[in-house]
């Protein structure tokens, strides 16, 4: 019998998620966290780590919290707790209006992280899949980004977009994310890509998160 997870409807209030966010960054459909939290589903060993990516946890933290029936887990779930996962992209063109990358929700693999990072769940990694913000970020650079400290005007972000029904028909299991400069955080939020120079506007209900992307004098492999 599959126990309940209560924990989990608390630790989405605690980082202010909705269940349609949380399954949108895990690439599943919002009813299958329904089923966890009720207990009528368990999480799959290729769902941990988007899991804990999406609650702000550690890999180790979300498994000492799962129930005594999936034990198994901690041997199927690799223990990275001094690394830096490196998400997983689609390698092909991107359309500019909707996104700058696809992430497929999964890690390719982990990078070492240095004096002072080790140990922290909220840094993530991706690789550019376009030009667009060159010469900051040219065509398969990193962007090394955290997601516990909200970015300020001038700051590089990445900001991971909510999934609409119509986009949903396209990008399926997909999630998209566009990496930009911020300009502006009001009610819209402006944000500037480099090559060509070009200002957009987004509507705050069109973002699921916006994770602010972190120099190189922070970040030395």
């Amino acid at each position: 019998m599959r126990a309940n997870m209560p924990w989990l409807k608390d630790r989405l209030h605690e980082i202010d998620k909705s269940v349609t966010a949380i399954a949108a960054e895990m690439g599943i459909a919002a009813p299958r966290i329904h089923e966890m939290i009720g207990g009528r589903r368990s999480i799959k060993p290729k769902e941990v780590e988007p899991m804990a990516r999406a609650l702000e946890w550690s890999v180790p933290q979300l498994l000492s919290r799962l129930p005594a029936d999936t034990a198994l887990l901690r041997k199927t779930v690799k223990n990275q707790p001094d690394a830096i996962p490196l998400l997983g992209t689609v390698q092909e063109s991107v359309p500019s209006d909707r996104y700058d990358c696809l992430l497929t929700g999964e890690t390719i693999r982990y990078l070492k992280a240095c004096s002072g990072l080790e140990g922290r769940s909220d840094v993530e990694c991706l690789h550019m899949s376009n030009g667009l913000m060159a010469p900051w970020r040219n065509t398969g650079d990193l962007v090394v980004y955290e997601k516990n400290r909200p970015p300020s005007v001038g700051d590089y972000v990445v900001i991971y977009l909510v999934e609409d029904e119509a986009t949903a028909k396209w990008a399926k299991s997909l999630q998209r994310v566009m990496v930009r400069q911020l300009i502006e955080a009001n009610e819209k939020v402006r944000v500037r890509q480099h090559n060509p120079n070009l200002d957009t506007s987004i509507n705050r209900r069109k973002i699921a998160k916006m994770c602010r992307v972190m120099g190189w004098n922070e970040v030395l492999f």
